[in-house]
């Protein structure tokens, strides 16, 4: 690793460590200001828990499926499901303890076992997330419109808000490669950045003529949508404050924006606060995002600990059981 290498580490680590300190320093003064904020956490009840639980495994299991769907239509190659679902619980788990751990960790397993290229993961790993976040935003608008149309973010209707957010989502990609085509320079950041974006839009693209696949897709992230918007509702609702349906399903696309962008580890700190910011915003509360937010995290680490734990362990003790890249398995 060289000089240049280790700064950029060493300013990356640095940066995370500052934001996680300043926002859980922000949740701590929160509460320190607000003696009984913790107190809704007296209404959870052991159904809630196993209830929350039990919508964490099937949202791993349904987002295990989807996205090795869009990985061997990316990579254009098989990947058993066994090992697969090792690679992404084990990814998901080391994901929530070093940013971006997991990512690395699957790309690099990917390439040695199945000869997947490094930048076809990357492009999988971006396509799953514009596309399932496009998506899911659409989604909440049409909730908000349907159900809770009177729903408000401050002063502004909260489905102008996320429809805005949306636009944003689906023309982002192409509005960046249009201004990268036009900067004349291909090297460097700039020409990398330029031949993602168009390879992560030629495969979008190309997918989308294969309707049976991108059936599976969008049914896959439906299912993912209510089981996890369920899920939020569920937290917010062990805490004795229920939330509008359209409003849990956009605490989830926060969530699910959170999960990509990663300031912290796991994100820790930074989406409890994102929460808790758009909670005083909508009719549930400062403190009671804050808090729904950590039961989601906790019980999503619970199931992944669960399983990723055992399935590390099997891996460090069958080292030689890797399949070679030419295995068809």
């Amino acid at each position: 690793m060289n000089s240049k290498t280790q700064e950029k580490t060493r300013f990356r680590t640095l940066f995370s460590a500052s934001v996680l300190v300043l926002c859980l320093g922000a949740i701590l003064w929160h509460f320190i200001q607000n003696p009984g904020a913790l107190n809704p956490l007296l209404n959870v009840r052991p159904w809630h828990l196993v209830a929350m639980l039990g919508l964490h495994v099937a949202i791993l299991g349904s987002n295990t499926i989807r996205f090795r769907l869009v990985l061997e239509k990316c990579a254009q190659r098989h990947i058993p499901l066994k090992p697969w679902v090792e690679l992404f619980v084990n990814g998901r788990f080391l994901n929530h303890i070093v940013p971006q751990a997991g990512n690395v960790y699957r790309s690099v397993e990917l390439k040695e076992r199945y000869g997947v290229p490094h930048t076809r993961y990357l492009t999988t790993l971006v396509a799953v997330a514009w596309l399932s976040t496009a998506l899911n935003l659409l989604l909440v608008v049409a909730l908000i419109v349907g159900l809770d149309p009177s729903f408000q973010l401050g002063a502004w209707p909260a489905w102008w808000i996320v429809l805005a957010l949306w636009g944003a989502v689906v023309l982002g990609p192409f509005v960046a490669r249009s201004i990268l085509a036009s900067v004349r320079s291909a090297d460097g950041r700039l020409g990398w950045a330029q031949r993602r974006i168009n390879e992560v839009l030629d495969v979008a693209t190309d997918s989308a003529l294969d309707r049976s696949w991108l059936l599976k897709v969008l049914g896959l992230s439906f299912i993912v949508f209510v089981l996890a918007t369920a899920n939020v509702a569920l937290c917010f609702t062990a805490l004795g404050q229920p939330a509008l349906i359209g409003e849990s399903a956009l605490f989830y696309s926060v969530l699910q924006i959170s999960n990509i962008v990663k300031l912290t580890p796991g994100n820790l700190g930074a989406q409890e606060l994102a929460f808790g910011v758009l909670g005083s915003h909508a009719t549930v509360g400062m403190s009671e995002g804050i808090l729904a937010s950590g039961l989601f995290r906790v019980g999503a680490m619970a199931v992944l600990a669960a399983l990723a734990l055992p399935l590390g362990a099997r891996q460090l003790l069958k080292p030689d059981s890797r399949s070679k890249v030419n295995d068809d398995a």
